[in-house]
Formats: structure tokens, C-alpha cells, sequence
């Protein structure tokens, strides 16, 4: 089981780190900055903080040996 779940938005995907009511009026900037999101989504009465799963990029490829 993940700790954060991932979601699929526009193509990209996120984790989310954090889902509030809009009824509690939260300030996102705050949440933003203390869950370490860089995206703020809504939907379905929340404020879903999230961060973009960036595409992995292969910097070195080593071909391991048994031994």
C-alpha cells in the first residue's frame, strides 16, 4: 500500500499529499509550502494538495555481473 496515492490529471501524474474540505477554508499557500506540493487541485469539495510525478530519465546505465 502506497503512502501517498497517485492520480492521473491532464495527462500527468501526481501524488497527493494532502486533501482538505473547502468548507474548512484553508489557506492554500500555507498547505501548499507545508505539504512540499507544487500544484493545488479542486474537485468534489476538496482542495487536493499534489505533486507532479516528473518522467525518469536513465543518467547511467550499468549492466551488473553475477558473481
Amino acid at each position: 500500500m502506497l503512502r501517498y496515492p497517485i492520480i492521473e490529471f491532464q495527462n500527468k501524474l501526481y501524488q497527493v499529499k494532502r486533501k482538505i474540505r473547502e468548507s474548512q477554508q484553508p489557506i492554500l499557500d500555507s498547505w501548499k509550502e507545508a505539504t512540499k506540493s507544487d500544484t493545488v487541485l479542486r474537485k468534489d469539495g476538496y482542495f487536493w494538495f499534489v505533486e507532479e510525478i516528473e518522467e525518469a530519465e536513465i543518467i547511467e546505465f550499468t549492466l551488473w555481473k553475477d558473481s
